[in-house]
């Protein structure tokens, strides 16, 4: 990054979520603040119900916060309709959700090109390059398999390879490695640590597991929506 500060790929201020409202509002986040910058892998940790997931879904334009801000590549995207927040995850967001949500009637390398079709690419250009990121997660063999057909580690291999269909700048994954073996598990995040450290993009990964953790740029640990350790380094990155 030749010495000069990364440019921020996420940033959020003082961030709030309350769900529900009256007697039964849950908070969710509290006064969060934080930012991941391009060509940084960051772990987000924390017990069950702290906010992870939350804070995830919020930075990559899912959920609207009720108080605080948040940039997006310098945006602030506090003022956008749903069209509009639509349009920003699709330009610049890759997600891996815990659940896959793979359509059960598309092949791994239809899921792919679709994504891509989205993004505006040509159909051929599109196929090529789905086959590229299949090939890239493991998949080769599996493209013209529906998920019915895949075990839950390939399934999640297939999101993953859709997130990060069109290079986009910013990469969160809820879980992603959760229903992975440890080896095939260590090559995505160690694939992911790699895409950010070309700088070429954030990526921010949910995750329980601490040898995930380690081997991320930096490990923020979030308890009751709100984040307890910003500038924590694990000590096995490399």
């Amino acid at each position: 990054m030749n010495g000069q500060p990364a440019a921020e790929a996420v940033t959020v201020e003082e961030l709030g979520l309350v769900y529900g409202a009256g007697a039964t509002a849950v908070q969710a986040l509290t006064g969060v603040a934080l930012t991941v910058r391009r060509g940084e892998m960051l772990a987000l940790m924390g017990p069950s119900g702290s906010g992870k997931t939350t804070l995830l879904m919020v930075m990559g334009c899912l959920l609207r916060p009720t108080a605080g801000r948040v940039r997006i590549l310098g945006r602030d995207i506090g003022g956008l309709d749903q069209a509009a927040m639509a349009a920003m995850r699709l330009a610049h967001v890759g997600f891996v959700f815990q659940s896959y949500n793979l359509f059960p009637a598309l092949t791994a390398v239809e899921t792919i090109r679709l994504a891509l079709e989205l993004k505006g690419w040509s159909s051929a250009t599109a196929g090529e390059e789905a086959v590229r990121l299949l090939a890239e997660v493991g998949l080769a063999d599996k493209q013209h398999s529906i998920p019915a057909q895949l075990s839950g580690g390939q399934k999640q291999r297939v999101a993953i390879a859709r997130a990060l269909a069109g290079a986009p700048e910013l990469i969160l994954g809820d879980e992603p490695t959760a229903a992975l073996d440890w080896q095939t598990g260590q090559g995505i995040i160690l694939l992911l640590r790699g895409l950010a450290r070309q700088d070429r993009c954030a990526v921010v990964v949910v995750t329980h597991d601490p040898r995930v953790a380690e081997l991320a740029d930096r490990i923020v640990t979030i308890d009751d929506g709100r984040i307890c350790n910003p500038e924590r380094m694990p000590h096995a990155a490399s």
